[in-house]
Order: C-alpha cells, then sequence, then structure tokens
C-alpha cells in the first residue's frame, strides 16, 4: 500500500464516449495525475468521492503507474475525515458491465435477464482477471 497525498477534484471525463462520466482525479504536489476508483467499480460516477471534491487528501492504495490510476483503499481528509473503501461497500449487487446480470467468479460468462448465458466482452475479462489476481496476490 502507498499513500500519496494531494488535492481531489472530480472532473467530466471522457465526453461523448461510453466511457463518459465524472472521476475523481488525485494531483500531487509535483504535478502528477491519478483517476481513483475503488476495487471493482468503475472510476465514473462513484459517488464515495463526492465528500473529498475540492478537497486536500492523502490517499492510501494500490498505484498503477503504467496507466495512472490508484485503486483506493482509504481516503483521509486535511480536516481529519477518513473515508474507507471497505469491501462491502465496492461489491456491486450486480454486474457494473452488464447491466442487471450477476457476475459469475470462475466463469467470464454471464446470464443475461433472459436466462441465457453471455460471454462478456475480451477486454472486460482481461480487466476482472486482472482484478482478480490482485486481489489474490494481498
Amino acid at each position: 500500500m502507498n499513500i500519496v497525498k494531494g488535492k481531489i477534484t472530480i472532473e467530466s471525463m471522457y465526453d461523448g464516449s461510453k466511457s463518459q462520466g465524472e472521476a475523481a482525479i488525485l494531483t500531487t504536489d509535483d504535478g502528477r495525475n491519478y483517476i481513483l476508483y475503488r476495487a471493482g467499480r468503475l472510476p465514473q460516477n462513484d459517488k464515495f468521492f463526492a465528500p473529498a471534491n475540492n478537497s486536500i487528501a492523502s490517499v492510501t492504495g494500490s498505484i498503477e503507474e503504467e496507466n495512472g490510476y490508484i485503486c483506493v483503499k482509504s481516503i483521509s481528509l486535511a480536516d481529519g475525515t477518513l473515508l474507507e473503501a471497505n469491501e462491502e461497500q465496492a461489491a456491486p449487487a450486480a454486474s457494473i458491465f452488464t447491466g442487471d446480470a450477476p457476475v459469475q467468479n470462475d466463469s467470464p460468462e454471464t446470464k443475461a435477464p433472459n436466462g441465457k448465458k453471455q460471454r462478456l466482452p475480451r477486454k472486460l475479462k482481461k480487466q476482472l482477471k486482472k482484478i482478480k489476481n490482485n486481489n489474490n496476490e494481498r
């Protein structure tokens, strides 16, 4: 786990694309920008980061230098407020990738609302596999 200090702002990103939404950005004193996200969630439109908007904070999490992301475990605001990204908060009730169909942990397949099996796109399978491997390393 790393601790990174800086200012958190919520900014609109990827306007006009499928990934459009607001994401929390941590800007460090040396000018680096990191997109913040919680394990098992996409960074776009995550309300967990709303209380930290325009705040100086210390972010505890795993830095992914190769893509400029930080998987957040907790945020400590300058006023002493602690925001923890608990596993219960991070686990969505439904799949974030396929709408209402729950993700099966052992298989890259899901069940669509009509009951038929549906394959996840290759890119999403890679992302899920990476998340699973990162969780197993801990």
